[in-house]
């Protein structure tokens, strides 16, 4: 979404995109910069809030934007639009991105320490090489290659041994290794202001979609990808599929598309009816009745339905039918749903209000 062509294809078919852009579409020194401006220019950083269903309103995030001009080149001619460039600071992802920076950090000093010391069991290292080896090996495992100065030394040790029977004199070499390191702690300043960022581009006009609406609209994002996981696993469950013929494929297809439909439709009505009433449900995960939720899935409203039941029996020539009674979860979701509570007490031919 976020390459140069697709931006274009949209651009020229007179829609509007708004996505994040990556590391190569915004490489590290440009965004760098984005981020020091904020300092040398005094540019003022927009919060942005975001309402939760629960009524609270949060500070999510702060920003600022700039208009960049765009260039494609195709074939001879050279395409250049304009579009909005948002600068944007997560407050969560941030923090959530420094501890683990920090917690990194902390893990290579423990480790390079370890390196230094002598105790029983210990693997021996075949010589001096693979000791340096083994250090740069947990500096790039943990990501954290700026940010360490490593320097190494390497002693012998000789100790003369005493002829003892058969075993003639000699000299017998002690090896060991020590690493000593330092933390780059600019370096590591430096890696910290940058951690939370995200820059966006969107052509959208600003009097339609301003700063903090185009960060909330990326964030209620509809991803479809969530239904593809639905029509392969349960509860659609489209592999393994096991028909070979064409049309009993594509009408199995197209069977399974309408399931996921109504999967899909159920979820968007319940989870804008909380949204409006800006309330949660609780009582729908089995096992934790106090936890409550402002976006079920269908699959989890519908398992709340599970242990209804109707019993027929006949009494002579009549017909009887009972009903298990709704508990209150489950009028609650009938109620969400906009569904009257005779559509399940209409199942009953003898009452529509069945004990």
């Amino acid at each position: 979404m976020g390459s140069i062509g697709t931006r274009y294809f949209i651009q020229a078919g007179g829609d509007y995109y708004l996505c994040p852009l990556s590391k190569n579409q915004v490489k590290a020194e440009e965004l760098k910069k984005y981020v020091s401006d904020i300092k040398k220019k005094g540019i003022e950083l927009e919060d942005i809030s975001y309402d939760y269903a629960n009524g609270k309103t949060v500070v999510i995030a702060k920003g600022y934007e700039q208009l960049y001009s765009c260039s494609l080149k195709e074939g001879k001619s050279e395409k250049i639009w304009s579009e909005r460039r948002l600068i944007v600071y997560s407050i969560a992802h941030g923090q959530s991105q420094k501890q683990a920076l920090q917690s990194r950090i902390d893990k290579t000093k423990q480790s390079l320490e370890l390196l230094n010391q002598t105790r029983r069991g210990k693997k021996p290292f075949k010589d001096f090489q693979d000791f340096i080896q083994v250090a740069e090996q947990i500096i790039t495992n943990n990501r954290v290659q700026p940010l360490f100065n490593l320097s190494f030394t390497e002693d012998v040790t000789q100790t003369h041994q005493r002829k003892y029977l058969e075993r003639p004199a000699g000299v017998i070499e002690k090896r060991t290794y020590q690493v000593e390191f330092n933390i780059d702690l600019d370096q590591v300043e430096q890696q910290m202001e940058l951690l939370g960022w995200q820059i966006y581009a969107t052509n959208h006009p600003k009097k339609e979609l301003s700063l903090a609406d185009a960060v909330v609209a990326y964030r209620q994002e509809y991803l479809i990808e969530h239904c593809f996981g639905r029509l392969k696993g349960q509860p659609l469950s489209l592999r393994p599929m096991f028909l070979q013929r064409e049309d009993h494929i594509k009408g199995l297809m197209r069977l399974l598309s309408i399931g996921l439909r109504l999967l899909t439709l159920v979820e968007f009505q319940v989870r804008q009816a909380l949204e409006l009433d800006r309330s949660k449900l609780e009582g729908i995960y089995s096992g934790n009745p106090k936890r409550a939720t402002a976006q079920p899935t269908t699959e989890r409203l519908l398992a709340n339905f599970k242990e209804i039941t109707v019993t027929v029996f006949a009494v002579g020539a009549e017909i009887y039918r009972e009903l298990t009674t709704l508990n209150s979860l489950q009028h609650k979701i009938l109620q969400l749903l906009n569904f009257p509570s005779d559509i399940y007490t209409c199942l009953s031919s003898q009452s529509d209000y069945p004990p």
